[in-house]
């Protein structure tokens, strides 16, 4: 799952950002093609509240996409800035990327000053996180489908009171609507 989701983002941010260096856990200590955006995972933990009863593992992985410019020309920290900020735009409005996992939830676009191995250039980072879940689903769409459905009202319930439930008919059940 992993690795079809860092394929499916960086198919993406290399199809919307034409000219840039897009890859995944760069080899550190070595010359980097510039302009670039280079995506890792920074963590992985339990989904918060995230708990729909199939049994599969739910977590939160929260990315980073590192934006990278060489520091030699004047406008570094502009042409940086507006690298993250384009990355951040492909990532808004909670992108799956054609995969199963939560939409994307931008955390922060900061500054990356603590890369030590990257010195020497200008780094932005985007961070994000989608939430996904592991494992197959106890539910595999089998079972009974109810033929009937029947409405009662509390506290006239239960076997007691199977008299006083309403059948409910298909065509009633289409055409109910949120409130």
């Amino acid at each position: 799952m992993m690795t079809a989701l860092h394929q499916a983002i960086i198919g993406h941010l290399a199809t919307e950002l034409p000219g840039v260096h897009i890859g995944a856990y760069p080899l550190l200590r070595q010359k980097i093609t510039t302009p670039a955006v280079l995506l890792e995972v920074q963590d992985i933990s339990p989904a918060p509240k995230r708990d729909r009863g199939t049994e599969q593992l739910c977590l939160q992985v929260r990315l980073a996409a590192r934006c990278i410019v060489e520091t030699h020309d004047a406008a570094a920290g502009l042409k940086g800035l507006e690298l993250a900020l384009s990355v951040a735009l492909l990532l808004h409005q909670g992108r799956r990327f054609g995969q199963r996992v939560g939409p994307a939830l931008i955390t922060s676009i900061d500054q990356d000053h603590f890369e030590p191995a990257l010195l020497g250039y200008l780094i932005w980072r985007v961070e994000w996180s989608h939430e996904l879940e592991l494992g197959a689903s106890v539910w595999d769409g089998g079972g009974l489908t109810p033929g009937e459905i029947y409405l009662g009202f509390a506290p006239r319930i239960g076997a007691a009171h199977q008299d006083d439930y309403l059948q409910v008919a298909a065509a009633d059940i289409a055409g109910l609507q949120n409130p």
